[in-house]
């Protein structure tokens, strides 16, 4: 079975969106596509068996057209209290989920030997590494200020403990791969 996954891209100051929802400045290492940062995605996708991600991850990124492009197909669970009325047309398949514990099992599930990746929103991120429903954690710590918008590591447990598995330095980013241990 494979494993779930959480990787975010962070600012040197902790914020995983900028003010505004601005994911530009620390997305730049994958929009830019290096060679390094095109290898490293497509050994990220072809491991890449379903997503979970939060209600709020899928609405800007619906509302960015993030959905658009049929490439990225792997089953999508959404976890929310309400399903919208209308669902991305041209998007992967998505299922709406009531609570993380339950999206995390059909993920696992329909994702077989691949990994689920959790993507996406700071308060899922949380409630999974809160629950001991995360792997492994990936950090692109981007070497940047945003100074304010989404920060990451609030709200935890404390107590949770992580051991560097590798890390990973491609232009404009470092990548930290983090097994969580306890």
């Amino acid at each position: 079975m494979g494993k779930v996954i959480s990787g975010m891209s962070v600012s040197l100051d902790g914020y995983i969106a900028g003010p505004g929802d601005d994911l530009s400045r620390l997305h730049r290492w994958l929009f830019e596509g290096s060679d390094e940062a095109n290898a490293l995605l497509g050994e990220f996708v072809e491991g890449l068996g379903s997503v979970v991600m939060g209600k709020r991850m899928y609405t800007v990124a619906e509302k960015l057209g993030a959905f658009e492009d049929d490439s990225f197909t792997p089953p999508h669970f959404v976890v929310t209290h309400e399903t919208p009325a209308t669902v991305a047309p041209n998007g992967p398949p998505f299922t709406f989920v009531d609570g993380v514990e339950a999206a995390i099992t059909q993920a696992k599930a329909a994702a077989g030997d691949k990994n689920t990746v959790v993507m996406g929103g700071a308060n899922l991120f949380q409630q999974c590494l809160n629950a001991g429903l995360l792997d492994e954690v990936q950090v692109q710590l981007i070497p940047v200020v945003l100074g304010g918008g989404i920060r990451w590591l609030e709200n935890l447990t404390p107590g949770i403990e992580f051991e560097k598995i590798k890390v990973t330095e491609i232009p404009g980013a470092t990548f930290i791969d983090y097994r969580v241990t306890k």
